[in-house]
């Protein structure tokens, strides 16, 4: 049984977007808008503004930190935690460690 409660309706018609609070939604809105190149550095600074992407852009930074960490560095631990061979080990880790 679904329970919704008589204030959720107005509380959602409260509450506004705040994706483009800053006025970028009418720059972005314009119909001339990225047709030129001289919008380049607009569309930048808009997207360096942008809190969300900025942060999946550190995210990613972050994860493929971490892949080339492991892909370097894990055949030599295989090989010194499991007695590998220096010829076997790049292979184990390739195929169980595939990353996409």
């Amino acid at each position: 049984m679904i329970c919704v409660f008589k204030e959720t309706g107005e509380i959602r018609k409260s509450k506004v977007s705040e994706a483009h609070h800053d006025g970028s939604d009418a720059v972005i809105d314009d119909p001339g808008f990225g047709l030129a190149l001289k919008d380049i550095p607009k569309a930048t600074w808009l997207l360096i503004r942008n809190p969300a992407y900025m942060f999946l852009c550190l995210v990613d930074a972050l994860e493929f930190m971490v892949i080339i960490g492991v892909s370097t560095f894990l055949p030599k631990f295989m090989q010194n935690q499991f007695g590998q061979t220096i010829s076997w080990s790049p292979i184990l880790a390739g195929t169980t460690c595939n990353v996409e």
